[in-house]
């Protein structure tokens, strides 16, 4: 008897449990209409944001004060998206297609990322930006420079995929300025390049050859080496037979303090005008040239300047004891910053308390940066990702004692 008593009445108590229910659901469900689309959080959910840089071999000092940086700018985003706090996905890179490609692999396989920060080498990023693009997923860069991943003369890279972004410089401009120092400044004739095979260093050779030849001198050596390779003296012999009065070679460490090192004890280079590029240039950079390095030039971004570029040095060192080793970290800091701006401005919170984030909305966000201010300057980015607009100069080592900070303030020559 009791349960016949009860059943009609928990039956209309579940019914009007129902209606209360509904009518206080009556919002439309959110519907995903980004033509490549949304990545979902449920509330307290994490935003994945995938990190590619070198983590292993010659390079991953820098690779850890790059993950450094974008971790400091996390933190100074309180460690979330518009409550949700954010989660880093980091993975080694390398500075080679094959870590570009299995890194890329671990992160877009993985359909909660979001955006990537990387790679550190532009080898890395022409492997892995075509397997990123396809995901619909966008990755920014502070210190690729290849100029085959944005433009060249204005015209679409031939590496140069949908969502690829960068803070860094295009190496177009900085092979353009050693060439036009070389020549109009100097007053140098011949010319000699080395590259490493790799896609960074053979663009930016062909383009100081293009540029050295337009103003009238004559390339009258290209060599290649390898990665690895510590024994330059074939390819110095080769360089000394031909009787240039310049050796561009825009290589990183540890190949290009053998190339330095080596080339004052070659036959007939013992004076001649050496130019390198500034991402040769570490912590141990000084220390491993030694005194066969006074003389080196070094095209560079100029040096940047302000308050919240100090204080960024600053709070580095106060964090890890010691200064960073490169002078990548701001645009890395920058790169980091951007990426969270542009979800944080696309995100959008339904009444449930669901996030959702399109991933083409990103891509036009970032697309659409004008005037940002950001630590390396105001970055507006152009049609194919580029959005560093700096200056580049030469800058020589002229004392060992000053540490790479003097040698950033010995500028002798500016290029706009």
């Amino acid at each position: 008897m009791i349960n016949r008593l009860i059943r009609p009445w928990a039956l209309w108590m579940f019914s009007a449990a129902i209606l209360i229910f509904n009518g206080c659901n009556n919002s439309t469900p959110f519907h995903c209409t980004d033509p490549i689309g949304c990545v979902t959080l449920k509330p307290g959910e994490a935003v994945e944001i995938g990190v590619m840089q070198v983590l292993s071999g010659g390079l991953k000092a820098q690779g850890l004060m790059h993950v450094r940086g974008i971790e400091m700018c996390l933190q100074k985003h309180g460690n979330q998206i518009l409550g949700h706090p954010v989660q880093l996905h980091v993975t080694d890179s390398g500075c080679s297609e094959e870590a570009g490609i299995n890194a890329a692999l671990s992160l877009t396989t993985n359909p909660g990322i979001v955006g990537i920060i990387g790679t550190y080498c532009s080898s890395s990023a022409i492997a892995s930006i075509p397997l990123v693009s396809k995901a619909g997923m966008v990755m920014i860069s502070g210190t690729n420079s290849a100029p085959s991943l944005t433009s060249f003369a204005g015209k679409k890279g031939v590496n140069n995929y949908p969502g690829y972004f960068r803070t860094m410089y295009n190496g177009k401009k900085m092979a353009e300025t050693a060439a036009v120092f070389a020549h109009e400044k100097l007053g140098l004739k011949r010319a000699a390049t080395i590259n490493s095979g790799d896609s960074f260093t053979v663009e930016l050779t062909k383009e100081f050859e293009r540029k050295f030849t337009d103003l009238g001198g004559i390339t009258v050596q290209s060599m290649g080496i390898n990665r690895g390779d510590k024994d330059m003296g074939p390819a110095l012999e080769a360089v000394a037979y031909s009787k240039p009065d310049v050796l561009y070679f825009p290589l990183f460490q540890p190949e290009a303090v053998s190339v330095i090192v080596q080339a004052r004890g070659t036959p007939g280079l013992e004076k001649i005008v050496l130019i390198g590029e500034i991402g040769a240039s570490s912590g141990t950079f000084l220390k491993a040239v030694g005194e066969a390095g006074i003389g080196l030039h070094l095209s560079a971004p100029d040096k940047l300047s302000g308050k919240e570029y100090h204080d960024l040095l600053q709070d580095y060192e106060a964090r890890y004891g010691e200064k960073p080793i490169h002078f990548s970290l701001p645009h890395v800091y920058d790169a980091a910053s951007l990426l969270l701006s542009a979800i944080e401005s696309v995100a959008v919170k339904d009444d449930r308390g669901m996030l959702h984030i399109g991933r083409d909305a990103l891509r036009k966000a970032l697309y659409g940066t004008k005037d940002y201010k950001g630590i390396t300057g105001s970055l507006t980015c152009d049609p194919f990702g580029d959005m560093f607009g700096g200056s580049c100069c030469i800058i020589r080592l002229d004392d060992l004692s000053g540490g790479l900070e003097k040698l950033e303030d010995n500028v002798v020559y500016r290029y706009r």
